[in-house]
Formats: C-alpha cells, structure tokens, sequence
C-alpha cells in the first residue's frame, strides 16, 4: 500500500465500520507522507470500526503469512484488530520504518504458532502504548539491533513468550518497559537484558523486567486467576482489572507510574489514570483502566489575578466560607489559579487578597465571582493603607 502523497502532507485513513478484512498476503505500509495516520476514529470520534477493548469487536484485519509491516517513518495505527487465520500467521505488525506507533490495538494469534508475534518492535523508535497480544509465540518482541523500543501499558497473555526478544536471544538493550502486565504465558517475561528503564511491570513472582532508579515490579501470585483474581472475567476475556468484595485494593489498579507524553486513555478509551474522587490518581498497570465508580473527572477553571502587590496572601474560599480553593502568599504580580468545578454551591467563590502584616500595608480586595469551566482574569486594585 502506497500512497500517492507528497512529503510534506498528512495521511489519514479512517475505519468505519465493523467487519472482518481477510486477505492472505500482507499489507506494506510505505508513504512518502511525514505522518500517517490509520484509525478507527471518525472525525476523532470512536466509530464503529473500534473495538472499545472487547475482544473480537470492531475492525478485524484477519491475514495469513504478515499482517501489517510499517516500512515507511511515522506511521501510527490504533483502535484496531489484526489477527491471524488459523494454522497461518507470522508477524501481526512490524516496525520497519523509524518512529512507529501502534495504540490501543488487539493482535491475535492461533494456538500459539511457532515463531508468531503479535508486535515486534524492531526499528528506531517504535512504541506501543495500551495494546493486547494472545494467542501468539511472543506478544510484544524487541530487537537487539535498534534502539528507543518502548512498551507503555501493554497486556500479554496466553501466549509462549509474553514479553521478549527477537529469535528468542537474551539481549535487549535499547528496550524500556513501563506499567506492562504478562501474565498467562508460558513464559511472562523473557531473559533480561541490559534495558534501559523498566518499572513498575507485573507479572509471575518475580520474573517482570525491572531497571533503574527507584524502579519496582509488581509480583503476582499464582493464585492470580483463582482465589485471588486479577480480572473481571479472564475466561472470556474480560481483561479490565478486578477488585474482589472481599478485598481492598488491586495489585494493578493504581499499581501504575507517570511516564512521558502519556497517551490519556485505555484500550477501551476509558480516560486513565480514573477520578479518585479527589484523591491522588495514578495509572493502572496493563492496558485497561479500572473503573471505581466515580464518574469522569470533574472541570477545572483558571483565574489569573493580576497587579497583585507582591507579598500579599492571597485566598479563595466558597462563599459558605467551608471550601478553601487556594491560600498563598504572592511572590509576584500575578497568580495563577486552578481549582476544581463541581457544579454546586462551591464554585460560588470568595477572593480575598490582603497585605497587612508588613509596610506598606494595604486594605483588602475582595471580590465574589462563580467559576465554571473554562478561565477568566481579575485586575485587582489595592489601596494604600498608610
């Protein structure tokens, strides 16, 4: 697949609808376009043609022999299946050309055919971020002969080799594995090479890669689909995390760490990390995010105040005086503000500015406003109190 593109136009192909797309030669992805993009996204907007993280729904690319090879530069797919037929099947998707990226995919293999992988990250700067490989001999592969390979989020499971290395060899160097869960493979994670950076990855006991500076692993039991189940329903492939009634915590919900240019949302594209209700949130491992019923996470509204006397405290409370939304001492003339909306009686705000404990002194400035979504700017004027 070609396109007749220039060099200095966008690509983007747009997957509409929900159907299987079989063939049995592989697809070559090679443009001269900058950026190419491959989506099940409509307009930005999930369509059809997406998966929303279930197992065999939306768009399926079914393939015999390669699935996709990338072999131009910057080319990203997401939001959708590729799976191989039965009996058949080498590569899901391959990196050829530098800078790819693969997020939100499913790939799929049958009873684990020898030498099948599901992603093999094999040039300059290749990613994936919250994809799901099974079924396959490895689900994500690195090569040791490239660099800036990186995995964020992902999920393997049921496969020979869930996370490894190109023809099995115990290298890795270039690698970086962050927040990936490999459970339910024969063998969770392979050899560990020299990687780069890998933290806070699951999988059996201790076998998860982990590397660098203040890196942890999280170390699951055997008991992971029995009596101390990780997953919602692991036997039909509802992979989203579980918290048990009788428990109080999740070794992967919240289990997950801060990361560079985060992608924002699950496979299912469900915003990650979830709202805690106001408390502090962090990223599931693995690609689902688990849901604990708070709803979405609530608007936020920015107040600039501007010729603030420097040195002055500044306070905004709700006008029940029960909320307090912000309360510095200015170290310059102009504050910056960010408080959460809640859509009740706390965005009816009270801001206070005051100087009075040091000359000059001024008389307080105090305003009253109601915040929503969105920003807006205050000139405050204080008078001489002298």
């Amino acid at each position: 697949m070609c396109a007749a593109s220039d060099t200095f136009t966008e690509e983007l192909c747009e997957i509409g609808e929900a159907f299987y797309d079989m063939t049995n030669n592989q697809i070559d992805m090679n443009f001269r376009a900058p950026k190419v993009t491959i989506t099940s996204k409509i307009n930005g907007i999930w369509g059809p043609g997406f998966h929303a993280g279930v197992y065999d729904a939306g768009f399926t690319h079914l393939f015999g022999g390669y699935g996709l090879i990338m072999r131009s530069a910057g080319i990203t797919v997401e939001g959708f299946s590729l799976r191989q037929q039965a009996g058949v099947g080498t590569r899901n998707l391959e990196t050829v050309g530098f800078n790819s990226l693969a997020q939100q995919m499913f790939f799929v293999g049958v009873a684990r055919t020898t030498n099948s992988e599901g992603m093999r990250l094999g040039a300059v700067g290749a990613t994936a971020k919250n994809c799901v490989a099974i079924g396959l001999h490895r689900g994500f592969s690195f090569s040791p002969y490239s660099a800036y390979l990186t995995a964020i989020g992902c999920f393997a499971t049921d496969n020979t080799i869930g996370f490894g290395n190109q023809s099995d060899l115990a290298t890795n160097s270039s690698a970086t594995a962050i927040n990936c869960l490999s459970i339910g493979n024969a063998t969770d994670w392979f050899v560990q090479g020299p990687l780069v950076s890998a933290s806070n990855n699951a999988g059996l006991g201790t076998s998860a890669w982990m590397v660098g500076t203040g890196a942890t692993r999280i170390t699951i039991g055997a008991d992971w689909n029995t009596t101390a189940p990780l997953f919602r329903d692991y036997a039909n492939k509802g992979y989203r995390p579980f918290i048990p009634l009788n428990a109080n915590s999740s070794l992967l919900v919240e289990g997950g760490t801060d990361y560079y240019n985060p992608l924002g949302y699950d496979i299912a594209g469900n915003v990650a990390p979830a709202y805690m209700n106001g408390g502090a949130a962090k990223l599931d491992v693995g690609a689902y995010e688990h849901d604990p019923g708070y709803g979405p996470w609530p608007s936020s509204h920015t107040l600039t105040l501007t010729n603030v006397v420097v040195g002055s405290r500044v306070s905004v409370r709700d006008q029940a005086g029960t909320v307090t939304h912000y309360d510095q001492i200015a170290a310059a003339s102009t504050v910056v503000i960010t408080a959460t909306v809640f859509s009740d009686s706390r965005d009816n705000w009270r801001i206070r500015v005051r100087k009075g404990s040091a000359s000059p002194t001024y008389v307080p400035y105090e305003t009253l406003m109601t915040a929503s979504a969105g920003s807006s700017s205050i000139y405050v004027s204080q008078i001489p109190d002298e």
